[in-house]
């Protein structure tokens, strides 16, 4: 069986479609893969199922059901949330480690003397080639090349 036709090409289509969905913001598009790896990880199944089962696993939660460990994706008013549960609180509350929040800006001015890294997908199609050298010159003096027979 080649690659192409293994079942891990389902899988890898479905978080190449998780990361191409535009309505899906990227705090969001982590969690999801991070989802569809427990899945794959944990369920001794063929990796074609997995996207299935991650369809049917989109639900929200109680928090009650929450222990501590659990990688979560809350939405408060203002505010997207990932993290692990550190510790639920009896008066309601919920602690996170490890979190990560959305900050979402229609345009923001960096200077990059604050700048430590950066990192770039390359998402702009490829340009196509456009031949614009001389053409090839022939070694061979014309009156010594091979003429075309008929």
């Amino acid at each position: 069986m080649t690659y192409s036709e293994s079942e891990h090409s389902i899988l890898l289509r479905k978080i190449g479609d998780i990361v191409d969905d535009k309505s899906v913001n990227p705090l969001e598009a982590f969690f999801y893969i991070k989802k569809l790896m427990a899945i794959y990880n944990k369920l001794p199944v063929y990796p074609g199922v997995i996207p299935e089962i991650f369809e049917k696993s989109q639900y929200e939660v109680d928090v009650k059901s929450l222990e501590k460990g659990d990688y979560v994706l809350i939405y408060s008013e203002k505010d997207c949330i990932t993290g692990s549960v550190k510790e639920l609180g009896p008066d309601g509350t919920i602690r996170l480690n490890h979190l990560g929040k959305l900050t979402e800006y229609k345009s923001k001015t960096f200077d990059l003397k604050n700048i430590t890294r950066i990192y770039c997908v390359n998402e702009r199609p490829e340009k196509k080639i456009v031949e614009t050298a001389e053409p090839l010159q022939s070694d061979v003096p014309a009156e010594q090349s091979p003429s075309p027979s008929n």
